[in-house]
């Protein structure tokens, strides 16, 4: 038998193996809870990299493991923080910036899992402000929502691009208004993440000059809860992570129709999904390489004088994984 034989075979098996686990998972009957129901209410912001919780609602994942799920949005992770402190929210959303200063701060939280990964961080400056390269960025009053991981990113750019912070201007905006001080001079170049980036670079057409600012950094977006869910209801965090679980189960074996259900949420546009969508991943992890980048970060709030803290904390004392082990324990690579 010649090697293309053999690898004619390899393919067909590789397909009807991948087949065989399709139909499986299609008629498996799913698995539901029988206890009594409770409520669950969830802070995140409209990104797409909060998919899989959109997918579990979708699906029936959150009835199908006793949870009535009612899911807020907030314009930012900062926000939904705010309203976690505030007992509105049992579970939020947000980076791994602003995770690691809510832990730089003694915040009595834990993060419970990575619900995604995504890089679509960017700088986009007006040409007719006269920039075109990043050493125009130099002087310019550039609007960034602070205390997100936008200014974390915009930060490590202009740093690994020769500039300091201190040799531009921060215009502290809201996430979603960026396109109008842009077009009225207000700033000359805003830092933000999509979809409001992708609103800025439509408005300012051939005029506008983008970078991508995340430099190879994936941005973690985190799930994470106050302390006493996790003394009073460690069950409920299991429930909530086998519920985004199967979400994600869903999504690898039906990308297109996981990917119809966050673009129908948030109403967006084919171009807009055909951009995001590469640069989004719907996994549940908990990794090292969280521990690495929220003691990076630390590092760069305290040498920017964004922190009155001066010591990196110990990240692994702020990270729950008994709820992801129970879960999906090859998604816990995290070093003790």
């Amino acid at each position: 038998m010649d090697r293309k034989t053999i690898a004619y075979i390899a393919i067909f098996l590789i397909i009807g193996i991948g087949l065989v686990i399709g139909v499986w998972y299609l008629q498996t009957p799913r698995k539901q809870y029988t206890g009594q129901p409770e409520s669950i209410i969830i802070g995140t912001t409209p990104l797409e990299v909060s998919g899989l919780l959109f997918i579990a609602q979708d699906q029936g994942f959150f009835a199908d493991n006793g949870l009535n799920a009612t899911i807020k949005m907030y314009d930012a992770g900062i926000n939904t923080m705010d309203a976690l402190y505030a007992g509105n929210l049992d579970v939020a959303t947000a980076s791994e910036l602003v995770f690691t200063r809510n832990a730089l701060n003694n915040k009595k939280i834990h993060g419970i899992a990575s619900i995604g990964k995504s890089d679509f961080h960017y700088i986009i400056a007006w040409k007719d402000k006269g920039i075109f390269n990043i050493s125009d960025l130099k002087g310019k009053k550039i609007g960034v929502a602070k205390d997100t991981s936008a200014e974390f990113y915009l930060g490590r750019f202009l740093q690994l691009h020769g500039i300091k912070m201190e040799e531009i201007t921060i215009v502290n905006l809201k996430p979603a208004d960026m396109v109008a001080p842009i077009i009225n001079g207000e700033v000359d170049a805003v830092s933000t993440w999509d979809p409001y980036a992708y609103q800025v670079e439509n408005r300012l057409g051939v005029n506008a000059t983008i970078w991508a600012d995340q430099s190879g950094q994936l941005m973690y977006w985190m799930a994470i809860c106050r302390d006493d869910l996790i003394t009073n209801r460690p069950e409920l965090i299991e429930r909530f992570l086998r519920a985004l679980n199967q979400a994600e189960d869903f999504a690898v074996m039906h990308p297109d129709e996981a990917r119809k259900i966050i673009q129908k949420r948030f109403g967006s546009d084919d171009a807009y999904m055909e951009r995001v969508t590469p640069k989004t991943q719907l996994t549940l992890s908990l990794d090292q390489s969280l521990i690495i980048a929220s003691e990076d970060e630390s590092r760069w709030l305290i040498k920017n004088n964004l922190t009155d803290k001066k010591e990196v904390p110990v990240f692994l004392d702020y990270i729950y994984q008994d709820g992801l082990n129970a879960v999906r324990p090859a998604a816990v690579n995290i070093i003790r």
